[in-house]
């Protein structure tokens, strides 16, 4: 679904990428999708795949290697993000493309983001809006996504975040950002707004309906969404330690020094009168 001006050339973008796109893919435990997802990906023709495989106990890693792929294999799980942050450090591309390794992508769905990054965008987004179909899917993450970007004065984006894939970034970005913080995806978003990146949604791909249930994210206490929760607040109070507590939202008009001084100083008192 299309749902950005930005021009997609698909011959001009598959041109560029050898030279140009580093493709990020973190993964844990996904033989099922890997090597399907690995081979879409090829069709991109991308300078480099880089994959952080940690953790898995399946044949993830074997399906890897067999792949012209340059992987960073961990043996136990880095835990959510980091392996973004490993792969845009090590990558040598001038765009990074992230994606996941449990959904395959279809490589119409992925040339839109690298082409807003070839041209005027900083970071290009998926745009889920749309997906957002009813009104029981807004749960509290939304709202803190959808909070987080009205603070930043980014209230168009609606409930697009870096935290879902698919997305893509200039290095240039990632530079600014800090690698490091590329780890917690709020607050990385917030770090480019205020540095005055260039921001846009781009692309529409559906991630509700392929996102695989696990039992860290489904039950009753979902640490995901406690996570991620917790990511929007640590976002937020890094904004306020820049911009001060109130952000771009200065009180201009309310008086409060008055609460603090007399009436009979300040104000005028008339006996006998109810005011």
């Amino acid at each position: 679904m299309k749902t950005s001006s930005f021009i997609c050339d698909e011959d001009k973008v598959l041109a560029q990428n050898p030279y140009n796109l580093s493709v990020i893919i973190s993964v844990s435990n996904e033989e099922g999708t890997i090597g399907e997802l690995l081979a879409s990906v090829k069709s991109l023709q991308p300078k480099e795949v880089i994959v952080v495989e940690n953790g898995s106990t399946d044949k993830t890693l074997e399906i890897c290697l067999q792949h012209e792929v340059t992987c960073f294999s961990y043996p136990y799980r880095l835990g959510h993000d980091v392996g973004r942050a490993i792969g845009a450090r090590e990558a040598t591309g001038e765009v990074f493309l992230f994606l996941d390794g449990d959904i395959v992508f279809q490589p119409q769905d992925l040339l839109p983001f690298v082409a807003a990054c070839y041209q005027q965008v900083d970071i290009a987004l998926n745009d889920v809006n749309p997906f957002y179909t009813k009104a029981s899917m807004i749960d509290a993450v939304s709202l803190a996504k959808r909070f987080l970007n009205r603070v930043l004065r980014h209230g168009s984006l609606k409930y697009a975040s870096l935290t879902a894939i698919p997305h893509a970034m200039k290095r240039r970005a990632a530079e600014i950002i800090g690698y490091a913080n590329l780890a917690i995806p709020p607050k990385a978003q917030a770090m480019a707004a205020l540095a005055g990146l260039t921001i846009e949604n781009v692309h529409a791909v559906n991630v509700f309906s392929t996102n695989k249930i696990r039992s860290y994210n489904s039950s009753n206490t979902n640490v995901v969404e406690d996570m991620i929760l917790g990511d929007h607040v640590e976002a937020l109070q890094w904004v306020q330690a820049t911009m001060g507590n109130r952000c771009f939202f200065a009180d201009m008009i309310r008086q409060r020094e008055m609460i603090d001084h007399a009436i009979s100083q300040h104000g005028s008192f008339h006996e006998g009168y109810e005011c």
